[in-house]
């Protein structure tokens, strides 16, 4: 009965084990820079991106390109976005 249990429970932590790993083979984790000091200009005025609740939104640095919230700032340019 006890080696039943044992290889049930071996199996069980051999799957979760297997299937975590392949999560995280499929979802590699990046580390980005939060821009908080840069700041943007939309029509010679600063603007500060949020999103549709109000919380500020920051630009990211990730592999030496800058990237900014796109729905925000498109929406404060008056261009319509979809996808």
């Amino acid at each position: 009965m006890n080696k039943k249990l044992i290889c049930f429970i071996a199996s069980i932590v051999f799957i979760a084990g297997m299937s975590a790993g392949a999560y995280a083979a499929s979802n590699p984790e990046i580390r980005a820079i939060l821009n908080y000091g840069m700041k943007i200009e939309v029509n010679g005025k600063e603007f500060i991106p949020t999103d549709v609740d109000g919380s500020r939104l920051v630009p990211i640095t990730y592999n030496g390109r800058t990237y900014l919230p796109v729905r925000s700032l498109a929406g404060a340019l008056n261009v319509a976005v979809a996808y």
